[in-house]
């Protein structure tokens, strides 16, 4: 259950990703490689340490925590899920 959670918000930081205007290509190549490990570890291939994948993600969280509120406040509801997922 709590899986199927985190793949609807990965869903919909994917939309976001699409939808939002960011500064750079860079940016959302970042974005897009931060869901395919978040996607890769919960579907059992881990590619990456726990805590790499959380470093990701906490850097991307204060990359857009000013520029882009909606996109911070997925991260963060996806990085509450991992955290209940024990990843």
């Amino acid at each position: 259950m709590p899986t199927q959670k985190l793949e609807k918000l990965l869903q919909e930081l994917e939309e976001q990703i699409e939808n939002e205007a960011l500064e750079s290509d860079d940016l959302k190549r970042q974005l897009k490689d931060l869901k395919g490990s978040i996607e890769r570890s919960i579907a059992g291939q881990k590619d990456d340490e726990p805590e790499t994948l959380v470093e990701s993600a906490m850097d991307a969280l204060r990359e857009f925590e000013d520029s882009h509120p909606t996109l911070t406040m997925t991260l963060g509801r996806i990085m509450d899920q991992l955290s209940k997922l024990g990843i």
